[in-house]
C-alpha cells in the first residue's frame, strides 16, 4: 500500500543533507568524538540534525511569539497563562470601575490630560 503523503519526509531529509554539508565545511576534528562511532559521515550527519532541530525550536519559538503565545511549560514548571489572562482582566475592570467612581466623585466629567 502506497501512502499519499509519500513525499512528506522529502524536504527534512533535504534539509538534513544541507546541515550535513554545512557540518563538512566546519571541518572533520583529527580525534571523532564517541558518539560518531569512528564515523565522520555519522559525525555530520548528528551535527546537521542538532542544527536542524535548533533551528526549528527556535523558529517555533519566534513564529508562535509573534501570535502572542509564549511557552507556558518549561519542565515541570507551568505557567497558568488562562487563570494570568481572566485575573488581569478583573483588574483592569477593577480600575476602571475605580476610575469611573472617581469621575462621578469630582463631577468634572471625564479625566484627561489636559487636567479638565
Amino acid at each position: 500500500m502506497v501512502r499519499a503523503n509519500w513525499w512528506r519526509p522529502i524536504p527534512a531529509l533535504a534539509l538534513l543533507a544541507v546541515a550535513a554539508v554545512l557540518s563538512t565545511t566546519a571541518g572533520t576534528p583529527d580525534r571523532l568524538p564517541g558518539v560518531a562511532l569512528g564515523w565522520s559521515l555519522l559525525l555530520h550527519l548528528e551535527r546537521g540534525a542538532v542544527l536542524v532541530a535548533g533551528l526549528a525550536f527556535v523558529i517555533l519559538i519566534g513564529a508562535r511569539a509573534t501570535l502572542g503565545h509564549f511557552p507556558f511549560r518549561l519542565g515541570q514548571i507551568e505557567y497558568a497563562v488562562a487563570e494570568m489572562n481572566q485575573q488581569i482582566e478583573l483588574t483592569k475592570r477593577f480600575h476602571q470601575e475605580q476610575m469611573d467612581a472617581l469621575e462621578d466623585v469630582l463631577d468634572n466629567g471625564p479625566i484627561g490630560p489636559t487636567g479638565k
